[in-house]
């Protein structure tokens, strides 16, 4: 039987600093330790000059401190303790706190408080924090995973044979790997920021046609595919290309366009190669976006088993609209990861019973914001992070974290949020049992035009009206 975190005995001898200028409820607080037979050595300060230097010689596992203090709070502790040593757990102790209060405080990075009213709640919240020590560990490795998945789709750009270049809203060159620069003969500080023309070597004849998609792109999502292109290097010499670009279907400041090259008669005599070489590239993208989902899995299993089933909904309501299959590839691949954030969430809030506090229900929102940061720097052809980002938004405003309106949702996320209010009703939840489908629809149904998008409603209704079932 596996217990919760507050509940696993604690099996080493625990340092504890304890920042309190009050014997008597020093006494309360030991009485609380004692009580639950926690084996632990405490060392006791009332003043910042010793509560700091304790900080450095005592080297503490833990500290608990008063909020509410004359001469040092337990707020300038806090932030004190998070400078000197940002891993050590913080526990706030408070006679009265605000729920404003208490959210800031675990905005700032305490890891729990406890009413002064409730001590005895002190020991299962201080074995908590102890094992979120180790919850912390693995996030980290967690982390370092992801950044290594980044620094390989890098790898990966440099490693293909074709130049890849990117483009922002202007047309000025944004990113080139190193197929590319070695191809035109540029050095990094001589292309980037430079016009797309800066590399054409004739004036096409008749621009609109010839450039079509590359000053006049205007369809979201879209792929030119140019058959031939005289390009000049640096050095002046010239070379025929054959080139695609593609338009970024959420374009910003950095990237709004990719284009793909390479000499026409290499690509001629390697084609199957390049082909190759491309579905590899794609593979590697798919399988970077399933690694987190495997890496959010290990950590909880029920999140990830969510978020497959999410993205099965999402695949099949984004083909019952008909939309092109790269998009479809996006959305299905933006489910799997939409809930990432939660990583950062404590697990033991992820599966408690019962109805979470307000502090609790907060923590947990913060999650498509942090899966956001985790994502957005990761240049996938596809507005996955913009996606995660959203998916907890309504069409009327009421949603979060922004609070977005109607023109101002991605299609992606409207399609990702009708999935996942259809999944979450009717799939179990550790905090009550599963609703049913029929109730999911009719909740999205009762939310249409005003809270989800109505196509996308529709779409989800007509698909499971056709036989659509959740794989477990």
């Amino acid at each position: 039987m596996n217990l919760p975190q507050s509940h696993r005995p604690i099996d080493r001898n625990i340092s504890i600093l304890l920042l309190e200028d009050s014997e008597s409820d020093r006494f309360l607080v030991e009485e609380e330790l004692k009580r639950a037979a926690l084996s632990y050595r405490i060392y006791y300060t009332a003043d910042k000059d010793s509560f700091l230097n304790a900080l450095k010689t005592f080297s503490p596992e833990i500290v608990i401190t008063d909020f509410n203090m004359p001469l040092y709070d337990g707020f300038s502790a806090l932030t004190d303790t998070k400078k000197i040593n940002p891993e050590i757990p913080v526990i706030i102790i408070s006679g009265v706190l605000s729920e404003e209060k208490a959210v800031e405080i675990i905005r700032q990075g305490a890891t729990d408080y406890i009413s002064k009213n409730y001590l005895s709640k002190l020991p299962s919240a201080i074995t908590r924090a102890l094992h979120e020590i180790d919850e912390h560990l693995r996030r980290k490795r967690a982390e370092e995973a992801l950044e290594r998945l980044r620094k390989r789709n890098v790898l990966i750009l440099d490693s293909v044979s074709e130049g890849i270049a990117g483009f922002d809203s202007d047309m000025r060159f944004t990113f080139l790997n190193r197929a590319g620069f070695q191809m035109l003969g540029y050095s990094v500080k001589e292309l980037i920021n430079q016009p797309f023309e800066i590399i054409i070597a004739d004036k096409p004849k008749s621009p609109e046609k010839d450039l079509a998609g590359i000053r006049g792109f205007g369809l979201i999502g879209t792929t030119a595919g140019m058959s031939l292109l005289k390009l000049r290097r640096k050095d002046g010499s010239c070379f025929f290309a054959e080139f695609t670009l593609t338009s970024i279907a959420e374009p910003h400041e950095s990237l709004a366009a990719v284009l793909s090259f390479s000499d026409m008669m290499p690509r001629l005599k390697a084609e199957t190669e390049v082909q190759q070489s491309f579905e590899k590239m794609r593979k590697l993208l798919f399988d970077s976006i399933h690694a987190m989902s495997t890496a959010l899995e290990f950590r909880d299993p029920y999140t990830a088993g969510h978020q497959r089933r999410v993205a099965e909904l999402a695949k099949a309501i984004s083909q019952k609209l008909d939309l092109d299959q790269n998009q479809i590839d996006g959305i299905h691949l933006a489910g799997v990861v939409h809930d990432i954030g939660k990583i950062y969430v404590p697990a033991e809030i992820l599966t408690r019973p019962g109805k979470l506090s307000a502090v609790e229900f907060e923590l947990i929102k913060i999650h498509s914001e942090t899966g956001y940061t985790i994502l957005k720097d990761v240049e996938y052809p596809w507005p996955i992070a913009e996606t995660v980002y959203q998916h907890h938004e309504r069409l009327d405003g009421s949603g979060y974290p922004r609070k977005l309106g109607r023109e101002d949702i991605i299609l992606e996320a409207r399609i990702i949020s009708v999935a996942d209010v259809v999944e979450a009703i009717a799939s179990h939840r550790p905090y009550r049992p599963a609703l049913g489908l029929d109730v999911a629809l009719e909740e999205i149904k009762k939310g249409r035009e005003r809270q989800f998008d109505p196509a996308v409603v529709d779409a989800c209704l007509a698909v499971f009206d056709e036989g659509f079932a959740f794989t477990e």
